[in-house]
């Protein structure tokens, strides 16, 4: 995991919000407060039905469509965020985009069981005029995700490093 401010927060923003720099990153949630709360989740689970069985309930899960893209709803943001009152709170929950595990686990060099991990997390958090951005893993196994872990923090910092980022 990584942690760190952004020195550009004008510059990120509008690379957030206005180019297509994040639209391959699949939405966990996005929540953004400006006089109203506009709460996105991003999941596009399967609907399951009381009654199912486990093996069911499985395959249902299995074959559900996965988390929405944020250049789905990135337009839907920015004209939340858009006008003259800056908002007074917004956090995206962001998962890598699909292949960067794969891509993660042969830059780790050690042995990783990509099945073990469940997800790249990106988490941008404004409050205050200011950004935090924290990257980190989710592993069944909590050594499982250590290697991608790093690598993965090391990944976020090189996204980042344009907007000046300071630890």
């Amino acid at each position: 995991m990584v942690a760190f401010t952004l020195e550009k927060v004008s510059a990120f923003m509008g690379s957030l919000l206005s180019t297509d720099a994040f639209d391959s990153y699949g939405v966990h949630e996005i929540t953004i407060m400006k006089g109203f709360n506009l709460i996105i989740e991003g999941n596009q689970g399967a609907v399951l039905e009381s009654g199912t069985s486990s093996a069911e309930t499985e395959e249902q899960v299995a074959a559900a469509p996965g988390p929405v893209l944020y250049g789905t709803v990135r337009p839907l943001c920015f004209d939340a965020v858009k006008g003259k009152v800056l908002p007074e709170f917004m956090r995206f929950v962001l998962t890598a985009p699909a292949g960067t595990l794969k891509r993660l686990t042969a830059e780790s060099g050690g042995p990783v069981d990509e099945t073990n991990i469940l997800s790249l997390a990106l988490n941008i958090t404004y409050r205050n005029g200011a950004i935090t951005v924290t990257s980190g893993t989710s592993a069944k196994d909590i050594f499982a995700g250590k290697a991608v872990d790093t690598v993965w923090g090391e990944a976020v910092k090189r996204l980042f490093t344009p907007f000046g980022l300071v630890e």
